[in-house]
């Protein structure tokens, strides 16, 4: 779509092959959780947990397949919820970056970090704003962080 995505996860320190173990490890549980969870869920772009997971699974061979090159090209980077000064080397022009730090938490609540992270940003020099976006999967998770150099517009990208 003429976008360039970074994407940040920690997982991403690890190789392919242990990315696909550790998907096919945990798979089940992570649907076991959304079961038990499942009323924390907006059930519009998924009928259930089942077609969820077979729609995510079907999506790990593509991922899979680009992620050598993707880590290459720095569209995957290893991150934990990435500080400021991985923001600041992902934001030049041309390029947004949600901030890898969920806008909820577990239980569909407001992170507590949100805040102090647009408070950061701003006084570092940029434009960070939370904003309502037409997609919700988790109760609530309808909203994105738009970040812009100040003075400069940039594209934006949904934060699912």
């Amino acid at each position: 779509m003429g976008t360039r995505v970074i994407s940040c996860d920690p997982i991403y320190q690890w190789e392919a092959i242990d990315i696909r173990e550790q998907i096919t490890a945990t798979c089940d549980q992570i649907l076991d959780q959304t079961r038990r969870s499942v009323d924390e869920f907006v059930w519009h772009s998924f009928r259930s947990v089942e077609e969820l997971g077979r729609v995510r699974v079907a999506a790990m061979p593509e991922f899979l397949d680009d992620f050598g090159q993707g880590n290459v090209s720095g569209r995957y980077i290893a991150a934990r919820a990435a500080g400021l000064s991985v923001l600041q080397l992902l934001l030049r022009p041309g390029t947004v970056f949600p901030l890898p730090l969920p806008l909820l938490a577990f239980g569909g609540q407001r992170s507590p970090y949100i805040d102090r992270r647009v408070e950061q940003l701003r006084e570092a020099g940029y434009d960070a704003s939370i904003e309502n976006v037409p997609y919700e999967f988790q109760r609530g998770g309808n909203q994105m962080m738009r970040i812009r150099r100040a003075g400069r517009r940039m594209a934006n990208i949904r934060v699912r």
